[in-house]
């Protein structure tokens, strides 16, 4: 999964593209992508993130990938799943600040 750490004299993290291995900074850039797993198979732990423009060039050298969604749909997911209001992302956001070079 190419969610990785950056050394920037403090701790980044940051979404890798699976196929070019450049950081995908604009949410409105990036894609999730996973396959259907058989029925039996309850998580899916296989997810590839791409920018939009390298999902051809991935799946004509890697194959073809079922599912897709953009990647500001996943933050908007996961922002609800890790019940982030609006008034706790903000103070999230606060700390991120303190402790962080965002």
């Amino acid at each position: 999964m190419p969610l990785e750490l950056i050394d920037t004299g403090g701790v980044k993290p940051v979404f890798v593209c699976d196929y070019c291995d450049n950081e995908i900074t604009d949410a409105f850039d990036g894609n999730f992508q996973w396959n259907y797993p058989p029925q039996d198979v309850k998580r899916i732990t296989d997810i590839k993130f791409l920018h939009k423009k390298c999902t051809k060039l991935y799946s004509e050298k890697f194959g073809i990938i079922d599912c897709s969604l953009g990647m500001e749909n996943l933050m908007v997911y996961l922002l609800n799943n890790l019940g982030l209001t609006t008034e706790r992302l903000e103070k999230a956001y606060e700390s991120a600040l303190i402790t962080s070079q965002l």
